[in-house]
């Protein structure tokens, strides 16, 4: 299905099943956000889908923190 101009987040997109979310987002088109509070998980997919032409955000998220989740959110709107 393809998904250009459309925006995807995925929350605990740095490895494990959400990386292959994000990864197959990608493909199909979108924009993903990788959400994930673990930085080394965030620069890794966030350097392997660039280097692939994909249109990445890497944000520090925890969704237990209502702070973050704004930040995510602005800063994907941004």
């Amino acid at each position: 299905m393809p998904l250009t101009n459309q925006v995807a987040i995925v929350t605990g997109g740095g490895r494990g099943i959400g990386l292959a979310c994000v990864r197959a987002l990608a493909r199909d088109g979108a924009a993903v956000v990788v959400a994930t509070p673990e930085d080394d998980e965030r620069s890794a997919a966030v350097a392997d889908l660039e280097a692939n032409g994909h249109a990445v955000l890497g944000t520090a998220t925890d969704v237990t923190s209502e702070d973050d989740l704004d930040k995510m959110v602005a800063a994907t709107l941004d």
